[in-house]
């Protein structure tokens, strides 16, 4: 007698269970109606809240440690006012500046030409509570 043998079950001899396998027609289901899966329209007159955007922006050496930045932003329905704030590199941490009545701003800034303000500037605006994207800057000042 072997000795890797399993024994039968008590009560199954001899009868052998079939799984019977079938297709199912898929094209023939009812599918949802469009109505219950898009988004309600739009209401007219009234425009979407978002928030202000920084387009733009770009800064430029002008002098031995002297910088121009500008920029441009975006917002509903006026970019007129809107505070801009610059960060990034220790010269420029928590300078404001407020754009034009086209919604351009600039800053001529001196900054520290011995590696401290090597690194990125960043500016952001704020209308109403709402924030805009963050725009970067990578500045080297020439020592």
């Amino acid at each position: 007698m072997p000795l890797f043998v399993k024994p039968p079950r008590p009560g199954r001899e001899g009868t052998a269970l079939r799984a019977r396998l079938s297709l199912e027609r898929l094209d023939a289901r009812v599918l949802p109606t469009p109505a219950l899966t898009d988004p309600p329209p739009a209401v007219p007159g009234i425009e979407a809240a978002t928030g202000p955007q920084i387009l733009d922006f770009t800064g430029e050496e002008v002098e031995h440690g002297w910088y121009y930045f500008s920029g441009r932003v975006s917002a509903a329905p006026s970019a007129s006012g809107i505070t801009v704030t610059f960060g990034g590199v220790p010269s420029l941490q928590g300078k404001t500046v407020t754009t034009a009545s086209d919604g351009t701003f600039a800053l001529l800034i001196r900054v520290k030409t011995d590696g401290s303000d090597d690194g990125t500037v960043t500016v952001q605006a704020t209308v109403n509570g709402q924030t805009s994207n963050i725009a970067l800057w990578d500045i080297t000042p020439t020592p």
